[in-house]
């Protein structure tokens, strides 16, 4: 699993199923007002991300000191010696106010990401540094490029030369050898382009999500409480708040387009001082049939910032084709492009309307197969960890006392793919059971079948399966052949456990990266080949990168806080046959809380609050009408 985030409440649309990773994003070129604070404030970021990655060219053991050195000089509302506080202190044409600790957010996030890519499983080579140098060098021509547009006002311009800069130099390298990885350039300059947009739209426009819409048609905005009916929800459900756009996911062939709700509530604690958070989240995905392989939810093209409140593009696909949108959602995966609430999925093509309790955590969680969980219809003499009840095929279970507390019989239903507790082989010839996913030690909390099964999937392309290379159409692209993903541990029946792993670090000025934790039962779809695909009803494990922050002061206890997903490091894990493992989550989809009840009133000395409590969600502050 990957890393990332504050509040435990943005599990969402997670329950999803299906996914995996990268190709050419379309970096956006949207037109920039002319404003010289706009100028400065992109130039503090190219400092601070070339100030940060530069410490890991020489490998992934930090100094401190030099790490703060780097912080001190982009915000430090305290001393006002940043340079994001300089640019907001001369307040010439600023477009935005008091944003460097969710833009620093994003940086350190960002770094965190690409540092992954580089360097998996925390092996260090020369080359790999040399790889750093290169997406430095990449995101300061990017960047300066928008920084000389945004000093008269414009668009950046032709970039195709820093584009192919990034591609010679990536290639380079690989070409003397030695390298960890190879034919990363795609990936890399993917992260950062999305990266891009995303400080690019925040530093301009620092609007939010309006994620209050009608149920029968996301594109209708409202205002009502959650389960409100009337105004302008009347004959389209009710008004509820929405996690994010949809979720474009794609494995084995199968897609899927999934819209998830809150539903009941969000609620938990916090450590202001800390940053460690437990919580509980509901929520409702409806899980709708994909369009096609490269584009599973319809997609809003042409717009020029996410989330302004500007319907500037239009929809591709679903129920409002051709209609307008403001675009919300980027995809990690290129290629599922930018998705909208304003663009809902075909209401026919709905497969299923699936209800998830999630507990969640910045620490880990583990879910454990006892003698009282469902036995495994699929693989005789075993348990497995989830099933769905007698009395409700799509409320998911791992012990009977959860369904009939729901009214809903046992946890005995034998609906969907036949359960086992993993997909993997056994070679007998060799002595030691290989049907125990193995753990991947490259990665933690990642297992891999031993004995196969293998499957083949495109190296760029990932959610594209091949059988030669041919098969994956992105240039470059090759067709890669690898043991089939699984939960490490898995196979034995009683005593088996998925564990998901959470981190947190200390907030700076009220602002945070972390890692939320949660494992889950999915109950099954109403499409055979969507369950066979995922393993369905079967387990759920997330891991969520975003950046946390909330409203406190020095002399204040925090009354809000809110959760952005930057679509770093989020990873999703659902089913048991291993083939759902290693989906990228979306990002955007601010989430706002209500925060009371912190332990100390007033702040100490310290500026610290102790542990507050966290309700929601409420509307975003920064959301457009």
């Amino acid at each position: 699993m990957r890393s990332l985030t504050r509040w435990g409440v943005v599990v969402a649309a997670l329950v999803a199923l299906v996914g995996h990773s990268a190709p050419s994003f379309a970096l956006s070129n949207p037109t920039l007002p002319a404003s010289g604070c706009l100028g400065s404030k992109i130039k503090c970021v190219i400092k601070k991300k070339a100030c940060l990655l530069g410490l890991y060219k020489k490998g992934l053991t930090l100094d401190p000191a030099k790490v703060e050195k780097c912080k001190a000089g982009f915000s430090n509302p305290a001393t006002g010696k940043g340079c994001f506080d300089k640019a907001d202190a001369k307040n010439a044409g600023c477009l935005t106010l008091g944003d460097g600790p969710a833009i620093e957010a994003k940086i350190d996030a960002h770094v965190d990401d690409v540092v992954a890519e580089i360097y998996p499983g925390g092996a260090f080579a020369k080359c790999q540094g040399g790889k750093i140098g290169c997406v430095i060098k990449y995101n300061g021509c990017i960047l300066g490029a928008y920084a000389k547009a945004a000093k008269a006002g414009g668009t950046h311009g032709d970039v195709s030369k820093c584009t192919a800069g990034i591609a010679s130099c990536i290639s380079k390298l690989d070409g003397k050898g030695g390298c960890n990885t190879t034919a990363d350039g795609a990936a890399l300059q993917n992260k950062d382009d999305a990266f891009i947009d995303d400080v690019i739209g925040e530093i301009v426009k620092g609007t939010d999500q309006n994620n209050q819409r009608c149920t029968a048609d996301t594109s209708v905005h409202c205002t009502n409480a959650p389960g409100g009916v009337g105004g302008p929800c009347t004959g389209l459900g009710t008004c509820e708040y929405f996690f994010g756009a949809p979720l474009s996911l794609a494995a084995g062939g199968v897609t899927t387009c999934v819209a998830s709700q809150w539903a009941g509530g969000i609620s938990g604690t916090f450590n202001q001082q800390s940053g460690a958070s437990v919580g509980q989240a509901s929520i409702i995905s409806r899980v709708y049939n994909g369009i096609a392989i490269a584009n599973p939810c319809p997609r809003c093209i042409g717009d020029g910032f996410i989330n302004d409140g500007v319907k500037g593009g239009s929809c591709n696909g679903g129920a409002r084709n051709g209609m307008p949108c403001d675009g919300e959602g980027p995809s990690p995966e290129p290629a599922f492009g930018i998705t909208s609430l304003d663009c809902p999925p075909t209401a026919g093509g709905l497969i299923a309307t699936l209800p998830i309790d999630l507990a969640n955590t910045t620490a880990s969680l583990t879910k454990t197969v006892d003698g009282t969980s469902p036995t495994c219809n699929g693989e005789a003499g075993k348990r497995c960890l989830c099933g769905s009840c007698s009395g409700n095929s799509s409320f998911p279970c791992d012990h009977d006392t959860q369904c009939a507390t729901a009214g809903f019989g046992t946890c005995t239903n034998a609906a969907g793919e036949p359960r086992k507790t993993n997909a993997c082989l056994d070679d007998t010839t060799t002595g030691v059971n290989e049907h125990v996913c193995a753990i991947d030690t490259s990665s933690p909390g990642e297992g891999q079948c031993a004995a196969g099964p293998i499957t083949t999937h495109c190296h760029i392309e990932t959610f594209r399966g091949c059988t030669v290379p041919a098969d994956c159409p992105f240039a470059g692209d090759t067709c890669d052949a690898v043991n089939r993903d699984c939960f490490p541990g898995t196979g034995n029946g009683v005593g088996d456990a998925i564990t998901a792993i959470g981190s947190h670090g200390v907030p700076r000025d009220h602002t945070n990266t972390q890692t939320f934790a949660s494992v889950f039962c999915v109950a099954p779809t109403g499409s055979a080949s969507v369950n066979s695909v995922a393993g369905l009803p079967g387990p759920g494990r997330l891991a969520l990168a975003g950046v946390g922050a909330e409203n406190g002061t020095a002399g204040t206890c925090p009354t809000q806080a809110s959760f952005l997903p930057t679509t770093k490091l989020g990873v999703l894990d659902s089913g048991w046959t291993g083939i759902s493992h290693d989906a990228k989550v979306i990002g955007g989809g601010k989430v706002t809380v209500s925060v009371t009840g912190c332990t100390t009133a007033v702040p100490d000395g310290n500026g610290n609050c102790g542990t507050c409590t966290y309700t929601g969600p409420i509307a975003n502050a920064n959301a457009v009408p």
